[in-house]
C-alpha cells in the first residue's frame, strides 16, 4: 500500500503496530514525529526566502508568511545595493549605542533584530526554513511525498514506546536511521545547488 495523504499514513501506522484500537492515538504519534522532525530537519522544501521593511531594531517574526523554524540568511538592500548581515549572540547587541545601517542581526524568541538600530526603513530580504506542514491540517505536505518512509517509521517508534514494545522499537529504529540519513544527505546536496526550491513571498 502506497503512502500519499494523511489517512493512508493513520492506516500504515496502525497496520505496523499490529493494533485496530489506536485510532484516537495515532495522530498524536504523528504529531509527536513531526516536532521531532521540526527540531532536526533543515531541507531545501523547508525553506522560504520573504522581503519586509524594518525601521527599529526589533521585528516580530508572527508576521512571516509561514511558521519558523530556523534563520538560514538575511539580507539588506541600502542605496540600491544588497549584502548579507552577519550573526551576533542575542547578548553582543547591547554595544551598539549609535543608530545606522544595520550590519548584524539576532534573533530572541519570536523577533529579529538588526543592528546598529536602523536610522531610516530599510528592506531585509529572509531567508528561512519554515516548520514541516502539520499533516493534522494538511492532507499532505513534501515531506510526506518525499519520504513516507521517515514519517511511517518514526510514528511507529512513538507507538511502540506507547505500547511498551521494545523489540518492534529495535527493528524499526534502525530503518528510521537509514531512511532520516537519506533524507538528510539528499537535502544537503539539493540546498547548495541551483536546483533548491525556495518559496518567494513578499
Amino acid at each position: 500500500m502506497s503512502i500519499t495523504n494523511y489517512t493512508e499514513l493513520q492506516t500504515a501506522v496502525g497496520r505496523w503496530l499490529q493494533r485496530t484500537d489506536l485510532s484516537t492515538l495515532i495522530p498524536d504519534f504523528i504529531a509527536m514525529a513531526e516536532a521531532d522532525f521540526n527540531r532536526s530537519l533543515r531541507l531545501p522544501g523547508q525553506i522560504v526566502r520573504e522581503d519586509f521593511d524594518v525601521s527599529g531594531k526589533w521585528t516580530a517574526l508572527s508576521g512571516l508568511a509561514a511558521p519558523i523554524a530556523d534563520i538560514r540568511s538575511v539580507k539588506i538592500t541600502a542605496s540600491g545595493v544588497s549584502r548579507a548581515l552577519e550573526f551576533i549572540a542575542p547578548e553582543q547587541t547591547h554595544q551598539f549605542y549609535v543608530a545606522g545601517v544595520p550590519k548584524f542581526y539576532t534573533r530572541l524568541g519570536d523577533e529579529l533584530g538588526v543592528f546598529p538600530a536602523p536610522d531610516g526603513t530599510y528592506t531585509l530580504e529572509v531567508e528561512y526554513f519554515r516548520t514541516i506542514p502539520a499533516l493534522a491540517s494538511n492532507s499532505t505536505n513534501f515531506l510526506l511525498t518525499q519520504a513516507p518512509d521517515l514519517y511511517l517509521y518514526r510514528a511507529v517508534m512513538e507507538g511502540a514506546q506507547y505500547l511498551h514494545n521494545p523489540e518492534l522499537l529495535a527493528r524499526v529504529a534502525p530503518m528510521f536511521d537509514r531512511a532520516l540519513s537519506g533524507i538528510k544527505l539528499e537535502g544537503s546536496g539539493k540546498q547548495f545547488g541551483s536546483s533548491a526550491p525556495t518559496i518567494r513571498a513578499g
